[in-house]
């Protein structure tokens, strides 16, 4: 006669810690509940067998792109986006143009920056004579 295993689900108290799954990496890490990506993804670096090939700017945590200060409030799956992935390099590009901006309102107040992409790699131009003056021409 077979023995049937029986599993019972009992009441629990909640977990302290999130675990963050590398699948590519076949790597698990926990840390406490709201420790950002970045922690998990600096303690992953010296364990993964094959470095990156390009600075981690970004990861796919459960299938959603987030920013490296993404508290972990849970389990998830991770698939880090470096800047050799076109994710990556968007966001790169969308930082640069934030911190372009930035700058010339700081220096230039009550001007106007239009930014231009009409290269595929992305390219700045400001308008305008205050810009010939910046730029010399």
């Amino acid at each position: 006669m077979d023995v049937v295993e029986k599993h019972v689900a009992t009441r629990a108290e909640p977990r302290t810690t999130s675990q963050v799954t590398f699948v590519e990496q076949d790597l698990v890490l926990e840390a406490p509940v709201g420790t950002p990506l970045e922690e998990f993804i600096r303690a992953a670096e010296p364990l993964n067998a094959r470095p990156m090939d390009a600075p981690i700017v970004a990861a796919i945590v459960d299938g959603q792109l987030r920013e490296l200060t993404y508290p972990m409030t849970r389990d998830v799956v991770v698939r880090p986006v470096t800047l050799r992935d076109s994710d990556g390099m968007r966001l790169y590009r969308r930082s640069l143009v934030f911190l372009l901006a930035t700058a010339a309102r700081e220096l230039f107040p009550g001007h106007e920056i239009v930014v231009e992409h009409a290269l595929p790699n992305g390219g700045f131009l400001l308008h305008g004579d205050r810009a010939r003056a910046v730029l010399g021409g």
